[in-house]
């Protein structure tokens, strides 16, 4: 779903109809020790869609693979 919006997103900067951002955040924090819900804050991750898109051009595709593997397996650990 997120490679989809990114990739419209993108779309939608190339043809010149804005630039966007995009902000990858939980609605709550579920820490690991505690194993509920939590008052903690909530980490995000937020990145211009250029920035998240251009070095993926630039890979193979084997490696753009491991890349957003990568991401996902951060993005796992930081909103459990």
């Amino acid at each position: 779903m997120i490679k989809q919006l990114i990739r419209r997103l993108h779309q939608a900067e190339a043809g010149g109809r804005g630039h966007y951002c995009v902000c990858v955040t939980g609605d709550h924090s579920t820490p690991v020790l505690f194993g509920d819900h939590s008052h903690e804050p909530v980490p995000f991750a937020v990145a211009h869609v250029r920035h998240v898109v251009s070095p993926l051009l630039t890979l193979s595709c084997l490696y753009q693979l491991l890349v957003i593997n990568l991401i996902f397996s951060i993005a796992d650990v930081l909103f459990v």
